[in-house]
Parts: C-alpha cells; structure tokens; sequence
C-alpha cells in the first residue's frame, strides 16, 4: 500500500494517481486530504499492528489518541459522514462503523463511556447563559466571568439557576476546579487581596471592577 495511492476518507486503494484522482474528483468533489499523521514507512507497517494499537489511532488521519474519548470526540468533530444530509462531508460511513466495530471489540463497554463522558465534557464549554462554545472549559469560564457576571448586570432568576446547575455539573465532572479558577481570577486582578472563604459569585456580581 500506498499513501499516495490510499484514499483514508473511504479506506480504498487505487492502481495508479490518476485512478485514484479521478476518485477524488468523482466522489469528493476535489477535496484535498489533509496530510497524514503518519509516515509513509508507518502506513506500510499498519497491516501488522496489533488491535490495541488500531484502535487508538484514528481511522482517517492516522493521528495517535492516549485517551479513547478524545479520539472519539476529534473522530465525531473533525470527519463526518458523508450523507444526504451532509453530501460535502469526506468521510464514509463504512470507515467510521469498522472503527466503532473495532472499538467495541477490543474495549466493550468503552465506546458508550466515552460518548458520554464527551457530551459531558461539551455541556461544561457552553456558556449557560448564552450560545458561545468555546474549546476549553477556561475560556467559558472567562467569558462567563468578564462577559455576564458584570457589575451592574441584571441576571433574571432563570438565567441564573440555569448557571447553578451547570456550574454543579463542572463540579462533578472536573471536581475543584471552578473554585481553583475562580481564585487564580479573584486573587491576580486584585478584586481581594487575602485568600479567604468567600461566595466568588457574589464578589463578580455585586463588586466586579469593570
């Protein structure tokens, strides 16, 4: 096999580049791959490694995952299925089942843990107040922060019970880190001087500086 010669978005090999090009065109509209995660001497070596190994690499680009649920949630995300809801997506449908078919092999039971455990985690980088989606748990937090608890903003009860039950669920996914957020932010912009026990809800409400 070939890289040059491997279409990764539907796993075929092709004779010749102009078989394999007219493939492209034909059927991904001329959709240049990204360049692979591996190396040519890499790709020859994949019909001998072992399942443990497939199956923390993605099916597409190759590129190495330690931990499963991150590379469900980059399989999900960065190749979707091409479909006739979705015709401008590369990926084919047989290539990402094979994979879940493998998974389900090699690990049972850790496919359904990882989807979940990546809803989870997608929950705590929404904005509960508003649409925004960011790609760390941190940048929400900050937008949360400087963005909506404002002085002077009026919070309608809802809104807020809303932030209350997502901010329980940031605690019983990633215990302590709120809190450990809330003081790096509190303490480094001078809103207290001395660590204390404190509502950090309340501060950002009634006496943030700006």
């Amino acid at each position: 096999m070939s890289l040059a010669l491997y279409c990764r978005e539907c796993a075929l090999n092709f004779e010749s580049l102009p078989e394999k090009e007219k493939h492209n065109e034909d059927v991904h509209y001329g959709f240049a791959q990204p360049y692979p995660e591996i190396s040519e001497k890499e790709f020859e070596l994949i019909s001998s490694w072992n399942t443990h190994k497939l199956v923390h690499h993605c099916p597409v680009c190759f590129r190495h995952f330690r931990v499963i649920n991150h590379l469900i949630e980059h399989l999900v995300t960065s190749h979707p299925i091409r479909c006739l809801n979705n015709p401008l997506a590369q990926t084919s449908k047989e290539v990402v089942e094979n994979y879940w078919k493998l998974l389900d092999h090699v690990l049972p039971g850790e496919r359904a843990n990882s989807m979940r455990l990546w809803k989870a985690d997608t929950v705590s980088k929404k904005c509960p107040y508003c649409p925004t989606y960011n790609p760390a748990l941190r940048l929400t937090y900050n937008h949360i922060r400087c963005y909506h608890h404002r002085r002077g903003n009026n919070i309608p009860l809802p809104a807020y019970e809303k932030y209350l039950r997502w901010k329980d669920h940031v605690e019983n996914l990633y215990p302590g880190q709120l809190k450990k957020m809330d003081e790096e932010f509190i303490y480094g912009h001078g809103i207290l001087d001395q660590p204390q026990e404190e509502d950090f809800d309340a501060i950002f409400l009634e006496s943030f500086p700006f």
